[in-house]
């Protein structure tokens, strides 16, 4: 004699065995459609969870990679900021020598004059050029 189940007392079997499981777990005095219908809560939850911890991520790694270009970008302002304070500073060295430049002709230029003056005044002072 065999034993035959029908294809519908399958899942009624497995049902009552997983509420006869869940018993035992401490469920007091639920009933078997609480119990699934807290199981099942807690399951959605973890799932609720999961995706959150999902989104979470993916923002973090969206924040990272654009803190990571900003970064990038400053740095590359910075670099160009520094270099623009390298060429002022080399400029400002530049006019300075060429003050002290101006500022050495000026006094040559000085001297030159006054020496020809004294040799002008010298000259006149000689006898003329021509005689009467």
């Amino acid at each position: 004699m065999t034993t035959r189940f029908s294809i519908y007392a399958i899942p009624a079997i497995l049902v009552a065995l997983a509420v006869a499981g869940c018993s035992s777990s401490g469920s007091g005095g639920m009933s078997a459609g609480q119990q699934i219908s807290q199981r099942g809560g807690d399951i959605s939850a973890r799932g609720e969870s999961w995706t959150d911890g999902q989104k979470d991520q993916r923002d973090g790694q969206k924040l990272v990679q654009k803190s990571t270009n900003r970064v990038s970008d400053e740095e590359k302002k910075l670099k160009k900021a520094q270099d623009a304070i390298t060429r002022a500073e080399r400029n400002i060295e530049d006019a300075r020598a060429e003050r002290a430049n101006g500022e050495r002709l000026i006094a040559n230029g000085t001297q030159k004059m006054q020496k020809a003056e004294s040799d002008y005044s010298t000259i006149r002072q000689g006898p003329s050029a021509v005689t009467p």
